[in-house]
């Protein structure tokens, strides 16, 4: 078992307390590839034999599907076009996915987030995430420790606009500014290395949730 206090938070706290320091470079990315092989465990991989991944138990929660696709998306575009500056691994696996939704998600509202979780293909959406979680790895690796410093470009998060992976929708358009002050460290801590675990650790609870539901209330296709 994976948890927030035993394994993550010591990795993030010793990652924060070295970064900046050029002799702990190499220690610095293993912390980093630790973190991010942390985040692809099997622990956090979730079945969906009855299509446990498009079931949203409350008004509160999200779904299976919303929750992976999101922390996917966003490390994809923020890998690809704000760190590699480079087209991001969507624009291969979109057919694939079977939406035409493209954003991170953060505005969607509950009929649009189980829309996406019924239209998605689950199964190739965790190949999506697999070859985003590899570009990922071999970004890591082949980091120099003067990159790390590097601002963010105003062309890269232009693009995010116009290729609409960021919706302009308020409680959207917030993560460009954010994005927009970080360098490549600020965007290594957050998002991709500690934000995917807030959502794989909802995923947990979901389907632990789930699994309680009477069999009645199961909504299986």
């Amino acid at each position: 078992m994976i948890s927030t206090a035993k394994d993550i938070n010591p990795l993030v706290k010793e990652l924060r307390s070295i970064a900046t320091k050029k002799s702990e470079f190499s220690k610095t990315i293993s912390l980093c590839i630790k973190l991010h092989e942390l985040a692809y465990d099997d622990y956090f991989v979730i079945p969906s034999h009855q299509n446990e991944h498009t079931i949203m138990p409350s008004a509160e929660d999200a779904t299976i599907a919303w929750n992976l696709w999101h922390i996917t998306r966003i490390e994809d575009m923020v890998v690809s076009r704000l760190i590699c500056h480079k087209n991001e691994l969507f624009e291969v696996w979109q057919e694939k996915l079977l939406t035409a939704f493209k954003d991170t998600g953060n505005a969607m509202t509950d009929e649009e987030i189980m829309r996406l979780s019924r239209q998605i293909d689950y199964f190739q959406l965790m190949e999506y995430r697999n070859a985003v979680g590899k570009q990922t790895l071999a970004m890591l690796e082949d980091l120099m420790f003067e990159d790390l410093s590097k601002k963010v470009r105003k062309a890269d998060i232009e693009k995010l606009v116009e290729t609409g992976s960021v919706s302009t929708h308020p409680d959207a358009i917030w993560l460009l500014d954010f994005w927009g002050k970080k360098d490549v460290l600020g965007l290594l801590l957050m998002p991709v290395l500690r934000h995917p675990f807030v959502h794989l650790f909802d995923n947990i609870r979901l389907y632990d949730k789930i699994k309680k539901m009477p069999e009645h209330l199961v909504d299986i296709k």
